[in-house]
């Protein structure tokens, strides 16, 4: 009797832990707007920041699914933030496609320059072509949430 007891508590215990592991998961591609000491932007719903000690960007944010067949290595949408020195950039919003091993991929870019800083912060978002539809309102939002502060 007491083995039920315990097994049972221990099933209830993996459930309550088992639904808390989903909902913060969830949550975790939620929309979230984020800001540091240089600017802003939103993270749309269906992509995730990764959790990483050291990042070579000041922003990214990944799909969760990837790509079909020769994509297969590329997740279907990503974007990134760099820090550049100096202010001579085109801040238009170019869109452009690339080829990366054998793989098309659509990309938008836009820069923000800060001439008290001499800098610029360019974003950089890319999208499998045949997920672009898929992707639409996030590089919107993206694009548009992203700002200097």
């Amino acid at each position: 009797m007491e083995i039920l007891i315990v097994g049972v508590i221990i099933v209830a215990l993996m459930a309550y832990v088992s639904t808390k592991i989903k909902k913060a998961a969830q949550q975790a591609y939620e929309p979230e707007a984020l800001e540091n000491e240089y600017f802003t932007i939103t993270k749309p719903e269906g992509l995730i920041i990764p959790v990483k000690d050291k990042s070579e960007f000041m922003f990214e944010a990944y799909s969760k699914d990837f790509g079909e067949d020769e994509a297969g290595k590329f997740n279907q949408c990503w974007a990134v933030v760099n820090e550049k020195d100096g202010t001579n950039y085109d801040v238009n919003i170019l869109e452009s496609e690339k080829i990366e091993q054998d793989v098309t991929i659509k990309t938008y870019n836009k820069t923000l320059v800060s001439e008290k800083l001499n800098k610029s912060f360019e974003l950089e978002i890319s999208v499998i072509p045949e997920y672009q539809e898929k992707y639409a309102d996030g590089i919107k939002l993206l694009l548009q949430s992203f700002t200097l502060k």
